[in-house]
């Protein structure tokens, strides 16, 4: 796979109409490592994993304070699985949880993010791996580029505020009603602090699971009147009658059941919440299709810094961090702290937004200051260590 690769596969993509895509899904491939499946259901895709690419998932105890992706299982395949011709019986033995995919983001995978930002494409963060999402969300945020979606809930919590915080639209898997309810109204205060509706993803693809059979206090009286006013009764297909307080949703056909079974716990506030979500999303969509990058007021200034590391092999000059490539960068000398790095934009211009690509193996804060004259500086930001 190469970066021409790429581009004509978003051209394409982008010439058919599509506007949302997944960089990675179930199985770590040459952009992004993924979000572990746990469980049963995690041997299984691991074993898709060794038979699509030749490798195991490669999980790695997480280090404080990293965000965990699902912690995996090793052990014996499920004989059903094992007599696929090219697996070995015995999946890789993992060290202990909670585990994090060292598979972030590669920078093919950061090509390929560009490249949907360029075309004003959606990407689904959904089933990237924590680190592969937190490092989307930062390209994401440096550009301001609100198209960021989590459709099915396999996104952290930890990374919503930061989504919500770009224009960005998410929903949740279609657990049981109950759950379904318990988690609406435990996110409700972040949603409502960005003004944002709620979204419900099925996620019916033969292979997720779809509601169970409702609890006692979540099943449904038949008939009952929908969202937009109509009568349902139990649903029929042929010979077969379909009852949502038996059978929860084997089917598309049993979700205004479901919606009904929400109405019966939470009231209409969820309903009206998740009738909402559609607005929501399009005001996603709208965003990122009218975005327009902002000008780059670093690649015409000029600039300098108290100290520059010598080496041989490359040149770590501080111009280097302006020129607009994610391959140069500018490094202080070996051993001094307390460095600074100037920007001079040869003219008073009013700034929206400071990005830094910074790299915390060299210093644990930096602080960011304004100055007219070059003399008096004014603080207006400090990194958390």
């Amino acid at each position: 796979c190469t970066k021409a690769d790429i581009d004509r596969g978003l051209d394409e993509l982008q010439g058919k109409g599509v506007s949302s895509m997944f960089l990675c899904h179930k199985f770590d491939n040459a952009l992004c490592g993924v979000r572990y499946d746990e469980g049963t259901a995690g041997l299984l895709v691991n074993a898709g994993q060794f038979l699509t690419t030749g490798t195991w998932w490669n999980p790695a105890t997480c280090r404080e304070g990293e965000v965990a992706d699902n912690t995996v299982i090793g052990g014996v395949l499920p004989s059903e699985i094992a007599s696929v011709p090219g697996l070995p019986a015995v999946l890789p033995v993992y060290p202990k949880g909670p585990h994090c995919n060292p598979r972030g983001l590669t920078e093919l995978g950061e090509y390929a993010l560009r490249g949907m930002i360029k075309r004003n494409m959606m990407v689904e963060l959904d089933h990237m791996s924590a680190k592969a999402a937190g490092r989307a969300l930062d390209i994401l945020e440096a550009e301001a580029y609100p198209g960021a979606l989590s459709t099915h809930d396999w996104l952290s919590t930890a990374y919503m505020d930061r989504l919500y915080g770009l224009g960005g639209f998410a929903t949740q898997y279609g657990h049981t009603a109950t759950e379904f309810a318990t988690q609406w109204r435990e996110t409700k205060p972040l949603r409502d602090k960005y003004g944002v509706a709620y979204g419900y993803g099925t996620d019916m693809n033969g292979f997720g699971g779809t509601a169970a059979p409702p609890e006692d206090g979540a099943k449904i009286s038949y008939p009952f009147t929908g969202v937009d006013g109509t009568v349902f009764d139990r649903q029929v297909t042929g010979e077969r009658t379909w009852d949502y307080n038996a059978e929860g949703v084997p089917h598309y056909g049993l979700v205004p059941d479901w919606i009904e079974s929400l109405r019966t716990l939470a009231g209409s506030a969820i309903v009206d919440d998740l009738a909402a979500g559609s607005e929501s999303y399009l005001q996603t969509w709208g965003a990122t299709s009218d975005f327009q990058p902002g000008a780059n007021l670093a690649r015409e200034a000029i600039a300098s810094a108290s100290s520059t590391e010598w080496n041989l092999l490359t040149d770590l000059k501080p111009g280097r961090a302006i020129d607009g490539k994610l391959s140069t960068r500018w490094a202080s000398k070996y051993g001094q702290d307390d460095a600074w790095f100037q920007v001079e934009l040869l003219s008073v211009r009013p700034v929206s937004k400071v990005t830094i690509e910074w790299e915390s193996a060299y210093a644990r804060q930096y602080r960011v200051q304004t100055s007219l004259d070059g003399k008096q500086w004014r603080a207006y930001a400090l990194s958390h260590s």
